[in-house]
């Protein structure tokens, strides 16, 4: 979207090159990217933060912009520390920690951060498929491709996003309809570090120009799940330019440890804004007898039955019974024990009764006999 045709911005790629590693030995390092759309230039910057600091925000030898310069040098927020990548690795790394939307963790409980790269040949903000159907999960009002396409609900996949039966998940859009273009979006928050500050990613700069029936794409995409034979494993989320517009980012390539920095652009409160795009929020799912609400996707679970020897789920009920085959196994065992029980009892006692007549008679023959 920003670079056209472009490949990305020269250089950026952690790859040893000659000419790149003299320059960033000449300078600390160390280098910014402060990328704009439309008429507003893009910069990039190779230097020390501070000194990036105060070319962005005012000439360090004035006062007031050198105090300015300071305030929001210090306010850059740093990822943590990863090992140097291997030469041929073609991008900056970093963790990102509870990526959320509508405070709901995305990631669910699978874990409290992804990896994530910065990949500035790419436009949009990539999400693993999983996320991305949890994401769109709590944006209600938006149409994405399976609807355009007239799929049913039964062939969307489990969490109603795939655009067909075995869908690798990759080719997943959905728009913002023209009647809901005013609307206040929520943020996607996450953070660098396990106890950083929280930073805020605007949905609605993500969202690519108007197209021709008036709504507006969302400049996020799928990505497959990577799978090698019958281990799986985990798809980074992708930083395109869009997702660091927000953002100016600082890349510390040191030679024994590099890390990337965010600092937002537009500093301060958004008090007003923040809960103007929570009000959004799809509505939490209500959940009914046995099932589970779980957070990452506002949806409930129904239980999981097959746990439990000789129950069913009931689709309707949406609870975990006892199954037909069980109950008639029940009934028949029952019925015999029961029928067991009666026979013993009746023969407890029916026993002393024929003993105690049949000793009687004996002793009556006994008796008979001796008269005689």
């Amino acid at each position: 979207f920003f670079w056209g045709a472009a490949a990305g911005v020269l250089g950026v790629a952690p790859i040893a090159t000659g000419a790149w590693d003299s320059l960033l030995d000449e300078h600390d390092r160390t280098f910014a990217l402060d990328l704009n759309g439309g008429s507003r230039p893009s910069t990039l910057f190779l230097g020390a933060w501070d000194a990036a600091s105060a070319h962005l925000w005012g000439a360090a030898g004035e006062a007031a912009n050198g105090s300015r310069g300071k305030a929001r040098a210090a306010e850059l927020q740093w990822s943590e520390v990863s090992p140097r990548r291997e030469p041929r690795s073609r991008f900056h790394s970093l963790l990102l920690f509870e990526l959320s939307l509508c405070d709901a963790s995305l990631f669910g409980g699978i874990s409290s951060f992804w990896q994530a790269s910065v990949d500035t040949g790419s436009s949009c903000l990539a999400l693993p498929a999983d996320i991305f159907g949890n994401a769109f999960s709590w944006i209600p009002l938006v149409q994405c491709n399976f609807e355009r396409a007239g799929i049913p609900p039964a062939q969307r996949g489990l969490d109603g996003i795939a655009t067909a039966p075995g869908d690798d998940h990759s080719a997943r859009r959905c728009w913002l309809n023209r009647s809901q273009l005013a609307a206040p979006l929520p943020d996607l928050t996450f953070r660098l570090a396990q106890t950083a500050p929280t930073l805020h990613l605007p949905l609605a700069a993500l969202l690519l120009p108007v197209e021709a029936d008036g709504g507006r794409e969302f400049c996020i995409r799928s990505l497959a799940q990577q799978t090698a034979s019958t281990m799986r494993y985990p798809t980074a989320v992708v930083l395109g330019t869009m997702a660091l517009a927000p953002f100016v980012a600082v890349f510390d390539t040191s030679t024994d440890a590099q890390r990337v920095g965010l600092l937002p652009k537009w500093p301060g409160a958004r008090t007003e804004e923040l809960e103007a795009g929570k009000r959004w929020c799809a509505a939490h799912k209500q959940c009914v007898a046995q099932q589970t609400y779980v957070a990452k996707n506002n949806a409930c679970t129904d239980p999981d039955c097959g746990r439990r020897y000789f129950y069913r789920l009931d689709e309707q009920m949406h609870a975990c019974v006892p199954s037909q085959g069980f109950c008639v196994a029940a009934a028949l065992i029952l019925g015999s024990l029961a029928l067991c029980e009666f026979l013993l009892q009746e023969g407890q006692i029916r026993f002393p009764r024929r003993v105690a007549a049949l000793s009687a008679e004996a002793d009556r023959r006994y008796a008979g006999r001796g008269s005689d």
